[in-house]
């Protein structure tokens, strides 16, 4: 179903990292969550920068990436693109399709 969904939603697999991948390189602070929008059924990625700016309203989280400085300061220091291409190349695909699943049940 996560493919599918992926395909339908950004064209690709490949275009979905690229678009997840942008949008934790452009956050300034906070969290890019994936998430399944209950309102349309589509999956977007969301930006939220800070602790209270764009926060999605009736979207279920199905990803979340830390982009704050003490998410990779410690392994990566300033290089923010190596802690983001380390994250998506450990994602539990399993555990975000499940959260997929449960989401459209």
């Amino acid at each position: 179903v996560l493919k599918k969904y992926l395909a339908r939603d950004f064209g690709s697999y490949e275009n979905f990292i690229s678009e997840l991948k942008e949008a934790a390189k452009s956050a300034r602070s906070g969290w890019v969550i994936t998430g399944y929008n209950n309102r349309d059924g589509k999956i977007c990625n969301y930006i939220i920068d800070l602790h209270d700016e764009h926060v999605p309203v009736a979207v279920t989280p199905l990803l979340v990436l830390d982009v704050w400085e003490h998410a990779f300061a410690v392994d990566y220091g300033i290089d923010k693109a190596a802690y983001i291409n380390a994250f998506v190349n450990n994602i539990n695909w399993n555990a975000v399709s499940k959260r997929l699943d449960d989401a459209v049940r």
